[in-house]
């Protein structure tokens, strides 16, 4: 896997652009190329440890859920609900992300006693 990432980041960085592509679209191109060259350990890390995703979109998907409830609803009826819909979804997407049961976890935050979040070190 990883030969086949070096040699297809080469392949990229030998190729010339096609005629009429504008310059700061080769710039760019180049410099994607560049990136993924630099930090291939970083890009195929889900290759070797699978508990890596495969892609790191974990932040459009906790958006998504507030902009589904504005498009169902057109908005939403005040500022301080807007706060506490996004405060219960981040407690349950760290729930999740941290292993939790979510039906637990909101019972838990319910009754008062919500589960604890485990912090990071480092």
């Amino acid at each position: 896997m990883t030969e086949s990432y070096e040699r297809l980041v080469a392949e990229g960085l030998q190729a010339q652009p096609p005629p009429g592509v504008p310059q700061g679209v080769c710039k760019q191109v180049r410099n994607l190329l560049l990136r993924l060259e630099r930090r291939k350990d970083e890009v195929l890390l889900f290759v070797h440890d699978f508990s890596v995703p495969f892609e790191n979109n974990q932040a459009e998907r906790d958006l998504r859920m507030i902009k589904l409830q504005q498009k169902t609803s057109g908005c939403f009826r005040s500022e301080e609900g807007a706060r506490r819909f996004c405060r219960i979804r981040g407690y349950l997407s760290t729930m999740r992300k941290q292993g939790q049961s979510v039906l637990p976890a909101l019972e838990g935050a319910c009754r008062g006693k919500p589960l604890s979040i485990r912090k990071r070190h480092g």
